[in-house]
């Protein structure tokens, strides 16, 4: 493809497909970034057709923009796309888990049985077995790996708001092994969002 027309031409694209190109990274291939591509899109018709072709001309990619934060390069991701092959949402948030001395998912291999922990990751998983009587499974995926907690019936009772509404969990509990396999035992469950809450304001603590 010669640039964003010619993209919208032979593909009989529509604006608003092409502006979810946009976000979605797909133009750097032509040389612009998420937010020079969406700039430029924005000049064009709803929908065009091939005989008008020689009207189409681009908004100027203005050099000017400032390019996008990596927090916001990576919300443009998954709003786009539901993943992202750059960075992982939990890698943005380390330093402050691991000031909170809170392990990644391939950390908490080495964390003896019995051990109180809090770990924080994206549900990936949420499985509840009819055989299992109320028990619910998550797993929680970070930039390391992943992390499986088990709720027990009562704690998936207490805290179905935050297991059912939230992405980025926070969950405290207690390391059960069984051989090479972990699991943590879930005691308070909360979203990771609560960690920017300031102190005297958070309902649990994640010390």
């Amino acid at each position: 493809y010669s640039g964003i027309v010619d993209v919208m031409l032979r593909g009989r694209l529509s604006k608003a497909y092409l502006l979810r190109l946009g976000a979605a990274g797909v133009f750097r291939c032509l040389g612009l970034e998420r937010r020079q591509s969406l700039w430029a899109i924005q000049g064009l018709p709803d929908i065009a057709s091939p005989l008008l072709a020689p009207a189409l001309v681009l908004d100027d990619p203005w050099e000017g923009l400032p390019p996008l934060s990596e927090e916001e390069e990576l919300m443009q991701e998954y709003e786009t796309t539901g993943l992202s092959v750059d960075s992982h949402p939990l890698s943005l948030v380390r330093d402050v888990l691991q000031a909170r001395n809170m392990p990644t998912a391939e950390g908490l291999k080495a964390e003896m049985s019995g051990r109180w922990i809090s770990i924080a990751g994206m549900v990936i998983t949420r499985q509840r077995p009819g055989t299992a009587s109320g028990v619910l499974f998550l797993t929680l995926e970070d930039e390391t790996g992943h992390a499986n907690i088990v709720v027990w019936a009562n704690k998936a009772e207490e805290f179905k708001r935050e297991i059912r509404d939230e992405v980025l969990l926070c969950v405290r509990g207690q390391i059960q092994r069984q051989g090479s396999v972990v699991h943590v035992i879930a005691h308070q469950i909360e979203p990771l969002r609560s960690l920017a809450t300031p102190p005297g304001q958070r309902p649990r603590s994640y010390r």
